[in-house]
């Protein structure tokens, strides 16, 4: 277990203008609604969930580190809960305690618990053998992919190694990070920011920009 996480921003912006673009991963074609222009900013809407806003501030925490990060896990889970685990006396370690207060400041909001990597398993694999337990509200990934244009990925050879290196190698690749969250109840939400628009104002977020990271993350909350 690792880092925790917590709510230090009040808004973000999208872009008005998007498209679909083709997305690779590890050899794989996958489609993403994705902004190709530069467009129109527009703020969000204030009623955005706890849950949202959890999801964007892993991925501005994130992007603090920089770009070519592994993929990372995370447990979502309620502010409240965690300040119930957390003992109230003396003995309790000052780390703790420094986290206790930290909570009590918004307790109503949701933390982020980085989850072990483990360097010899793709995440797939890793999240396929993972099951959180009740206490766990959602989870949440990060994970960054490369774009192209449909017309591009049209022109990329069968070959898989072919085709990574045409990709990996074309002057219209874009790379993205996507932070893919889902809780229990089925709700779904996604933060996608492109290294070519690296700005926090450029963030795309919404809940059907990626279909297969959802459905994945929700088999860590299904015994």
């Amino acid at each position: 277990m690792g880092f925790y996480y917590s709510r230090s921003f009040l808004a973000v912006a999208r872009f008005s203008v998007s498209t679909m673009v083709t997305c690779f991963e590890g050899g794989r074609k996958l489609n993403v609604a994705f902004c190709a222009m530069r467009g129109k900013i527009r703020a969000m809407n204030n009623s955005i969930t706890e849950f949202h806003l959890c999801l964007e501030n892993i991925e501005r925490e994130l992007a603090q580190l920089g770009w070519d990060q592994a993929p990372a896990l995370f447990a979502l889970v309620n502010n409240q809960w965690l300040l119930e685990s957390i003992p109230d006396s003396d003995d309790t370690p000052s780390e703790d305690r420094q986290l206790r207060e930290s909570l009590l400041d918004n307790p109503g909001a949701m933390t982020a618990v980085l989850q072990d990597s483990h360097e010899d398993m793709e995440i797939e694999e890793l999240i396929n053998l993972i099951v959180f337990p009740e206490h766990v509200v959602g989870a949440a990934l990060s994970i960054e992919r490369i774009v192209v244009p449909p017309s591009v990925s049209d022109q990329a050879p069968d070959d898989p190694e072919k085709r990574d290196d045409f990709l990996m190698n074309h002057p219209q690749r874009d790379d993205i990070r996507v932070v893919a969250g889902v809780l229990r109840s089925g709700e779904k939400w996604c933060v996608i920011r492109s290294r070519s628009y690296d700005k926090d104002a450029a963030i795309i977020t919404g809940d059907d920009l990626i279909d297969d990271l959802p459905e994945l993350l929700m088999r860590t909350l299904t015994p």
